[in-house]
Parts: C-alpha cells; sequence; structure tokens
C-alpha cells in the first residue's frame, strides 16, 4: 500500500476480511455474515458491497466480474 495509512475494522468487517482472503462471490460472504450475525441479507449485501469497493478503491482487494 505505502501510504502510511491504517485501516482498522469492526467485528463484522474483520469477518468479511477474513472471508474474502480466497476469491468468493458476495453472495457467498453475505450468507456466512447472517449466519454467523443477526442482519438481515440485503443490509448485509449493502453493507459488505460497499466495504469491498472501498478497499479496491484503497488497492486492497480485487473485485471480479462475475
Amino acid at each position: 500500500m505505502g501510504t502510511d495509512e491504517y485501516y482498522g475494522f469492526n467485528e463484522v468487517g474483520t469477518f468479511v476480511w477474513e472471508s474474502i482472503q480466497e476469491p468468493r462471490s458476495l453472495e457467498a460472504v453475505c450468507e456466512d455474515v447472517t449466519d454467523e450475525y443477526e442482519v438481515e441479507y440485503d443490509r448485509c449485501r449493502a453493507d459488505v458491497e460497499e466495504l469491498v469497493r472501498d478497499l479496491a478503491d484503497k488497492g486492497l482487494a480485487r473485485i471480479d466480474p462475475e
């Protein structure tokens, strides 16, 4: 990264970060999150998509077209 920036996660963000260390679909990640935490799928999907896009914008994740 080389920017001297720090990116911190809350508990769910850490769970998502660990879930995306191997290529996975957004649906698979959200299924795991909704199984582990009390969150509705639609809310989870929006939040996970926002997080992954933010990580990709910072060069910390890559989004592959499905």
